[in-house]
């Protein structure tokens, strides 16, 4: 079980895009305001599943293949794939529609440390597989969506992890994660070091770096 106390606010700010390092003394008390009542509302629920996969034909058993050159490239030697899926909750989308009442920048402020909630949620998540998997060498986490990882393959993601009834993850009409404030992704697992930037440690210490979005996103220039 995982227990937010607190939420990376210089995290939920560049998100907002701004730069932590000029918050005023108005926004830091709105923005700690609300993460105190957004912490009351997470429920932090996730389930991985791991599967065997063939590097070469990228399949995960004998009717699942995992399309796009991207994703092969991050799995690159490895012979394990860790299907991570995780999320706050529904009563953190409805904390963010109540906020909207407050103000608008209330409303701002919760959606975007809820998006930083669940990164934060993430990493804990992290360190539980890096110590499951200690002899192993796992990638950082790919996004369902991510490069030219097929968005479409979100329900069967959704099914093989069995995320529907276990964290009461679905999909919207439009192919959107509900909850909303929700993560699917993909963690390769090797029996030898990884090459590129692939481990999962790289994703702490090159941060933006690593991602093929770093030249068009806006909030990379705070992230450096």
């Amino acid at each position: 079980m995982i227990k937010l106390k607190e939420i990376s606010k210089e995290d939920a700010f560049r998100y907002m895009g701004g730069d932590y390092s000029s918050i005023n003394e108005e926004e830091l008390k709105i923005l700690k305001e609300n993460e105190k009542l957004l912490l009351e509302n997470i429920n932090v629920r996730y389930v991985y599943k791991v599967f065997d996969i063939d590097n070469e034909t990228m399949m995960i058993g004998p009717n699942i293949k995992l399309e796009g050159q991207s994703i092969k490239n991050h799995l690159k030697d490895c012979n394990k794939v860790i299907f991570l899926a995780a999320t706050l909750s529904s009563s953190v989308d409805e904390f963010i529609r109540k906020r909207q009442v407050s103000g608008s920048f209330d409303m701002v402020c919760a959606d975007a440390l809820a998006s930083a909630a669940i990164e934060d949620a993430l990493k804990l998540i992290d360190l539980e597989l890096i110590n499951r998997f200690k002899d192993k060498h796992l990638t950082w986490r790919f996004g369902v969506g991510y490069g030219d990882f097929p968005l479409e393959f979100q329900s069967t993601f959704l099914d093989l992890a069995n995320a529907r009834k276990l964290i009461g993850l679905n999909l919207s009409d439009g192919g959107l994660l509900t909850p909303t404030k929700s993560v699917t992704c993909i963690i390769g697992v090797s029996d030898g070091k990884l090459d590129g930037n692939r481990d999962i440690m790289d994703s702490y210490s090159h941060k933006c770096s690593i991602c093929n979005m770093k030249d068009v996103c806006a909030y990379s220039k705070y992230n450096k």
